[in-house]
């Protein structure tokens, strides 16, 4: 009970830290983005357009907060899985190859 606890609080500190660095991406981007639309001569607005802009300050900068959160799914999955092998191994011996094969 204790150690379900103590797995839901620091899960619940994860993503409230991975959601709260995906906003501040978002703000930083926008702004950058902003800024440099600002930039601007009146020849590039007009290649560019209003769309392109408002679509990189909010669909691209979206696209990577959401991102943010989930970001250490990268290296930490493939070290979970090799926990997990390693565990399966020494209990079940070579018959946890048979389920690792199942599931891939």
């Amino acid at each position: 009970f204790g150690v379900a606890c103590v797995q839901s609080l620091a899960l619940g500190q994860y993503f409230w830290r991975g959601f709260r660095l995906g906003l501040r991406l978002r703000v930083a981007i926008g702004q950058v983005v902003f800024l440099q639309a600002l930039e601007l001569t009146s020849e590039e607005r007009h290649r560019f357009g209003v769309g392109a802009v408002v679509s990189f300050m909010q669909i691209d900068a979206a696209k990577i907060a959401d991102a943010a959160p989930y970001i250490h799914q990268f290296w930490s999955m493939p070290l979970q899985l090799a926990i997990a092998v390693t565990l399966l191994y020494n209990t079940l011996g070579v018959a946890a190859f048979a389920g690792i094969a199942v599931l891939v």
